[in-house]
């Protein structure tokens, strides 16, 4: 007997908001940075400014984060590339979470494009979570898949395949 497909759904489209963030920043950042270096050249600071090996990589970062007397400008390149390290790893969680419910099983991919497969006998609980998420529980576990378009209609899905199996 061929498996019937209940409901499928993917995760929004929040790839390309990260993608439009991560560039409006990235080029904030070089803007800001390329106006500090200007100034100092300038005033003729980077005459002085000699780091030495061993503490170069300190230096660097003093630098960068605005440790070493130097101005805000380079405090604030250094947050904008922190925040680009996490909205990366945002984007690597979330973008690929994709949920698809057939009359036998619920698969898909959870955070970080781990593929998920649970038969529907293995499936004890499930409940919405923030984000227009959905948390499916098993035996093996509880999964999370966050951001995911339907996920009302899906949760409802679930429930009634449940509630049928343990009428059976």
């Amino acid at each position: 007997m061929k498996e019937k497909e209940l409901m499928k759904s993917g995760s929004y489209n929040i790839r390309k908001i990260i993608n439009i963030v991560i560039i409006v920043i990235v080029f904030i950042a070089f803007a800001v940075f390329s106006l500090e270096v200007y100034n100092r050249y300038s005033k003729g600071y980077y005459n002085h400014w000699r780091p030495t090996y061993n503490n170069y990589f300190s230096t660097w970062i003093g630098c960068l984060f605005g440790q070493d007397g130097t101005s805000l400008s380079f405090s604030i390149f250094g947050i904008m590339i922190i925040i680009i390290v996490i909205l990366v790893i945002v984007k690597m969680w979330i973008s690929n979470m994709e949920i698809t419910v057939t009359d036998k099983r619920v698969y898909g991919k959870a955070s970080f494009g781990k593929r998920v497969d649970l038969p529907i006998d293995s499936i004890s609980a499930v409940a919405l979570s923030p984000f227009h998420g959905i948390s499916v529980s098993s035996s093996s576990g509880r999964i999370g898949f966050k951001l995911i378009v339907k996920n009302n209609e899906i949760y409802e899905t679930i429930i009634s395949l449940i509630i049928d199996r343990q009428g059976r």
